[in-house]
């Protein structure tokens, strides 16, 4: 299972979108549920992931409704708790207690402690083996960085954080 916060956001669309449906094409993708603030329906969501991924294949090889069906789209505020607990119920549903969460946060680095804080307060990570991908830059200076590195572990072991970027 793979969580998307910001999932209509840039960062998404130009790099996330094609790089799942490049690794789509070689194994089968996991159920992916993006999370954002804007309304959309799943379909609506679906032609967000199909546009981002325009002129990477071929005319003949369109996604499939196969790919497409994977994501699921849930809009939610990032400081709610009801975000975090429709996640809770969708998991219950859908996820095996034992099955690797990857959740991406492509957001800025304050919202990314409140996700992480919204994560935890449901115990999600306590049920289900929990990776976070926090995009880097994390913070706008080495002591910003420390400093919300020292918050986050507060909530969850560093263990269970990868700093990546993008490009």
């Amino acid at each position: 299972m793979i969580l998307l916060f910001g999932a209509s956001g840039d960062i998404h669309k130009k790099k996330v979108y094609p790089a799942l449906f490049q690794i789509n094409k070689e194994k089968a993708l996991s159920n992916v549920v993006g999370i954002g603030r804007t309304t959309f329906t799943d379909y609506e969501y679906h032609d967000i992931v199909k546009k981002s991924i325009e002129g990477y294949y071929q005319k003949t090889e369109s996604p499939s409704l196969a790919f497409l069906s994977k994501f699921k789209y849930l809009c939610g505020d990032y400081d709610n708790s009801r975000t975090y607990n429709s996640l809770v119920k969708y998991f219950d549903m859908v996820v095996a207690r034992d099955e690797e969460i990857v959740i991406y946060c492509g957001v800025p680095s304050s919202i990314t402690l409140k996700i992480v804080k919204g994560i935890c307060s449901t115990k999600i990570n306590k049920y289900y083996n929990v990776t976070f991908l926090v995009e880097k830059p994390f913070g706008n200076s080495f002591k910003e960085f420390c400093e919300y590195t020292e918050v986050l572990k507060t909530y969850i072991s560093i263990d269970h954080v990868r700093f990546i970027d993008h490009y």
